[in-house]
């Protein structure tokens, strides 16, 4: 079972990077990609005269100088973990059947279709806004969530 987390896992992250790598930048990310150069003194501008959302200040301040290529596969690979976090946070375990996989499909289908896929897992700034932001708040959530369900499920291994 461990192949088929392994290849369902491949086979998203290929997904996403190349979303990421076919579509174009937008008019934030070359705004970004000239900003930081300045570093903290460019988000600290951005925070004062524009935005004050943490993914945008990194973004305008550290990480929109990077290289397009390498930025495109950290946020697939962050929106790949995001999906499997966000299936380990509903049912508590790693996904190990075909049942499993499905639902894991099932959930990017409605991320594209149902959510605003385009800005929230391929734009530099809101893919740091809301993807990267909610990844950080799932990875908080699921030591509670296995303290949950050992405590409602009477105990025993959960990650298998």
């Amino acid at each position: 079972m461990r192949i088929l987390n392994f290849s369902v896992f491949g086979v998203v992250f290929l997904f996403l990077l190349l979303i990421n790598i076919l579509l174009p930048r937008q008019s934030d990310d070359f705004d970004a990609f000239f900003n930081s150069q300045k570093g903290f003194e460019s988000a600290k501008r951005f925070y004062l005269t524009w935005n004050a959302r943490i993914g945008e200040l990194f973004y305008q301040g550290f990480i929109g100088g990077i290289n397009p290529y390498l930025f495109d596969f950290l946020n697939a690979l962050v929106g790949v973990m995001f999906i499997f976090s966000f299936f380990i946070l509903v049912f508590a375990r790693v996904p190990k059947s075909s049942k499993d996989v499905s639902m894991l499909f099932l959930t990017l289908l409605i991320l594209m279709f149902f959510s605003a896929f385009g800005s929230d897992f391929v734009w530099g700034a809101g893919s740091l806004n809301y993807m990267w932001g909610l990844f950080v708040i799932i990875i908080f959530l699921l030591p509670f969530r296995f303290y949950f369900a050992r405590l409602f499920m009477g105990g025993g291994r959960i990650l298998i």
